[in-house]
């Protein structure tokens, strides 16, 4: 990705309620949006393993070894740690960004939900309008199956299908192109 449309991403991506950022090839924060910032603090210039519970380390690494090695998307749970030493447990979704960044979002830290918008002509059904504001909002698989009275199954074959629909690769990109296509709204 040319440095214009990281930085475009960067634009969209600051604002969202889910905490997003990325990191280097070393895996330093590079930058942070306002979510991340709210929720684990400026951590820009600090290496990741500062937000990634201990016994989560070894995998959130091997996860960016494979970033490294061209993965398009790579989604897996890990356990978080709050500034106050609190854990929550979050998904993750990280996608590369230009050679020397990657980008990537948590989703489940935080109960904002989006405001899904009209549906006319996104190819979406009210119920995956519904979802993806919840994602759009931070939600984990699990929280949306709650929320929804849903089973997780469920909520992953609605993911699908949005990812789908939207031609997404990723919880993330979906979220930044459904904000980019006006169907999600704060």
């Amino acid at each position: 990705m040319a440095a214009n449309a990281a930085s475009d991403l960067r634009d969209v991506l600051q604002h969202v309620s889910i905490p997003a950022w990325t990191v280097d090839r070393e895996g330093t924060f590079t930058w942070v949006n306002d979510a991340f910032d709210s929720t684990f603090g400026n951590r820009v210039g600090e290496h990741y393993s500062s937000t990634v519970a201990p016994e989560y380390r070894a995998e959130v690494e091997r996860q960016r070894g494979l970033k490294l090695a061209g993965a398009p998307v790579t989604d897996y749970e890990i356990e978080a740690l709050l500034p106050d030493g609190r854990r929550v447990r979050v998904e993750t979704s990280s996608v590369p960004v230009d050679p020397d960044n990657m980008c990537a979002g948590f989703f489940g830290v935080s109960l904002k939900r989006g405001v899904p918008t009209e549906s006319r002509g996104s190819g979406l059904t009210s119920r995956q309008l519904e979802v993806l504001g919840l994602l759009a909002g931070g939600s984990s698989t699990d929280q949306i199956a709650a929320s929804l009275h849903l089973s997780t199954h469920t909520v992953r074959n609605y993911v699908r299908q949005i990812l789908r629909v939207l031609h997404a690769h990723s919880r993330l990109e979906a979220v930044v192109v459904a904000r980019s296509e006006g169907l999600i709204a704060d």
